[in-house]
């Protein structure tokens, strides 16, 4: 069955300790920041949960090179310490983890309306007015 893995993308520590003086704040707070990919899995393949995690790495750092000064082999090699698109590359400065099955909220929103009897307002007065309405709209 072919699904969509989410797999979370997060800086290790190092990372800002390295860039600390060697790119300017605004890319360097992208490159710190967290990122969630989705990745087309499974089917009818000999793929193992492995061989996706690695291809996602390789994506992830070559899309990196949409940002200048990284979209040169010099710019990258500063900031990020090689001029090469590696597994090693991130395995250095990133960490990958696959998330456990996920869910749309479309598919869980039935139980908001099972229990909305129990549901606190949140005091944000978009969000109460939305749950207003999806009361108005429950049998």
């Amino acid at each position: 069955m072919r699904c969509n893995s989410l797999y979370l993308i997060e800086p290790r520590t190092e990372l800002a300790q390295w860039l600390d003086g060697r790119v300017d704040g605004d890319l360097a707070e992208i490159l710190l920041e967290p990122v969630m990919l989705e990745n087309p899995e499974g089917g009818r393949t000999v793929w193992r949960g492995s061989d996706h995690a690695l291809t996602v790495k390789l994506v992830f750092v070559a899309s990196l090179r949409q940002y200048t000064p990284l979209d040169t082999d010099a710019g990258f090699e500063a900031a990020l310490g090689s001029r090469r698109i590696s597994v090693e590359l991130f395995d250095r400065w990133w960490t990958l983890r696959l998330l456990p099955g996920s869910y749309r909220t479309e598919d869980l929103r039935q139980f908001l309306v099972k229990y909305l009897d129990r549901i606190e307002p949140t005091g944000n007065e978009l969000v109460d007015d939305w749950l207003k309405k999806v009361h108005e709209r429950t049998p």
